[in-house]
């Protein structure tokens, strides 16, 4: 897409039009699977697979029922929705988001039936083909837009978007079908399961509304900047996206089942080592993550995005906002863990009360320094949020659970002595590098950053093990355990 479009009116406009299905669509995504999977792994451990079935269908079909009305809705109120997200967009941008807008709402109707099927499946501790379906859904969206590119323009995307869903519809309900779930045509809405978990859904569906809403205000605040703000906006996140995908989603919703199991059991020292654990682990992942990426903004960038439409300009302004973003996103990693913590104990307010908080701050921060910086203040603003709430979400778990007992200050205190020497190897690897290989323009260009990526993680590791964290050597060994070479 961004070969193709660039940053330009076109690409404005789409992301315009596709911020308020997305919004619903990260919505259900953080909220629906982090509810159900708890529910339906309780309901696997003490009622069997017959009850399970009972309230799988159940949500299913009101799922179906309530996603219906809701996309027939946002395409009824398409009109209304551009010009409040798009205000600051020109006649001819704002009246292409309008038929953007009207496609793009058609994919919510599957949309919280695919995360019912997922949270089923983590449920079973099925978690490859729920992360697959991410894939799955990206495949058929550029496949669509290399097929009907040259017809319908942008339009491709938007329709791209509609197929993925029933693409990933369709895979799920197969696995689903193998793990043991079934879909019957009964509606109990009396179910006492059914309508706690109706209960337990509204905070969280709320505060994450409250979270995900910050999105579609930074996209209209772009909409008065520079034309390709928004896009540039969009183009970034979806790095920090694939990032939290690849890298810390996973993790979290991997560490979800054994959590809840826990709570139930009334574990909690065994809920607090596995959730020191679960922090551990994602810093090991996301912090040299996040300074490989600091480093290397620019390139990754070019590679990603810059061919065809997409300038090297383009590509300056997008990796000046991915720098922003990226610096928020090893306390990003904290707070999901943290929130996941109430979660899986089933509290589902205090996550409500948290999310509401960074949103008035997000938007407090978003106007300050959007006035600074200009599109990076937003990314930065985002940031500064998952940094200023780590520490209070941590004492309300406290409140909740005990005292944590996590002793994490000084990993995290080496961590950040590993990161800062990793980064600055990075960058000297990469300009070595680039001077022997940077005038093979793309592979060159490849090949460059992944061996500075890689060496840059090999220092990381070095680092650490110098520094004696045991923690890492740990994890390192356990690593090494599953390879050919180190294995049994």
């Amino acid at each position: 897409m961004a070969a193709k479009f660039g940053l330009g009116h076109r690409t404005d406009a789409f992301f315009i039009a596709v911020a308020i299905p997305q919004l619903i669509w990260s919505i259900l995504t953080s909220a629906t699977t982090r509810v159900l999977t708890p529910v339906f792994t309780q309901l696997l451990d003490t009622e069997g697979e017959a009850e399970t079935s009972v309230v799988f269908s159940t949500l299913s079909t009101l799922s179906l029922v309530a996603m219906s009305i809701l996309a027939g809705a946002g395409v009824l109120l398409s009109p209304v929705i551009v010009a409040v997200a798009g205000a600051g967009l020109d006649e001819q941008t704002a009246s292409l988001a309008l038929t953007l807008s009207r496609i793009l709402f058609l994919m919510l109707i599957p949309a919280a039936l695919i995360q019912i099927m997922k949270a089923f499946l983590n449920a079973r501790n099925h978690f490859a083909t729920p992360a697959a379906a991410t894939l799955i859904q990206y495949a058929i969206i550029v496949t669509t837009l290399l097929l009907l590119g040259p017809i319908l323009d942008i339009a491709a995307v938007a329709v791209g978007y509609v197929l993925s869903m029933v693409g990933q519809v369709l895979v799920l309900g197969i696995a689903t079908w193998f793990k043991g779930g079934s879909y019957k045509p009964v509606v109990k809405l009396r179910h006492p399961v059914v309508r706690r978990t109706v209960g337990l859904m509204t905070p969280p569906l709320s505060g994450e509304l409250l979270a995900q809403s910050v999105v579609v205000i930074e996209r209209a605040l772009a909409s008065f900047l520079a034309p390709g703000s928004v896009s540039a906006l969009a183009y970034a996140g979806r790095i920090l996206r694939a990032s939290d995908v690849l890298f810390l989603n996973n993790v979290v919703v991997a560490g979800l089942p054994r959590l809840s199991s826990l709570a139930a059991a009334r574990d909690f020292d065994g809920f607090k080592r596995f959730l020191s654990l679960g922090l551990k682990l994602t810093w090991a992942l996301t912090i040299p993550l996040t300074a490989g990426i600091l480093a290397l903004n620019r390139p990754i960038v070019g590679l990603v995005f810059q061919r065809g439409a997409f300038n090297p300009q383009d590509a300056v302004v997008t990796a000046r906002i991915l720098s922003m973003y990226m610096l928020g996103f090893p306390f990003l990693a904290m707070l999901r863990m943290l929130l996941t913590s109430f979660y899986a104990v089933q509290d589902t307010k205090t996550p409500f009360l948290i999310r509401t908080s960074m949103m008035g701050q997000n938007l407090i921060g978003d106007l300050i320094l959007m006035s600074v910086l200009g599109v990076p203040g937003l990314a930065l603003s985002t940031s500064l949020t998952f940094v200023v709430h780590c520490l209070p979400a941590a004492r309300l778990l406290r409140r909740r659970i005990g005292p944590l007992k996590m002793r994490v200050g000084v990993y995290v205190a080496k961590s950040a002595v590993a990161a800062c020497v990793m980064g600055m190897s990075t960058v000297i690897f990469h300009i070595g590098l680039q001077q022997v290989l940077g005038k093979m323009a793309f592979p060159g260009q490849l090949v460059a950053t992944s061996i500075a990526a890689l060496l840059g993680g090999i220092v990381y590791v070095a680092t650490m093990l110098v520094l004696k964290t045991d923690e890492f050597r740990q994890f390192v060994g356990s690593v090494l355990k599953q390879l050919p070479l180190g294995g049994n």
